[in-house]
């Protein structure tokens, strides 16, 4: 990233340079120094415009893996949400469960005892 910016650089001041040259072996031509500082204007403004756009470029990509990321915690965040419920939904399962069962040997335990208390009634009658 730096390095992108360090490459504008250079390539900035190698057209200046350049530029610097050409008009130091045209030196001949009529040109105002008015002209000249214009180019040389233009050319700082080119320069600018290029880094502008490559620190947009950056940026822009810095924004879009923060997305990213946020997007892929957030997901990992829904995961284990529903791991957690999952795992929830399975250990209240399991006691209710273990509740019917015991609901189940109770009714059993209170039919025998049901049972036995008739008996004991019909033995009771019988004796009477």
């Amino acid at each position: 990233m730096l390095t992108d910016k360090f490459i504008a650089f250079l390539k900035a001041i190698l057209l200046l340079g350049i530029l610097i040259i050409i008009l130091l072996f045209n030196a001949d031509l009529p040109e105002s120094s008015q002209v000249i500082e214009q180019k040389l204007l233009d050319d700082a403004a080119v320069a600018e415009e290029f880094e502008r756009l490559q620190r947009n470029k950056i940026i822009n990509a810095a924004q879009k893996y923060r997305q990213q990321v946020l997007e892929q915690k957030e997901h990992q965040h829904i995961q284990n949400q529903e791991y957690t419920l999952s795992i929830r939904q399975h250990e209240e399962q399991n006691q209710l469960d273990k509740l019917k069962q015991r609901r189940s040997q109770a009714e059993a335990e209170l039919e025998k005892i049901r049972r036995e208390r008739e008996e004991l009634s019909n033995a009771n009658y019988s004796t009477n």
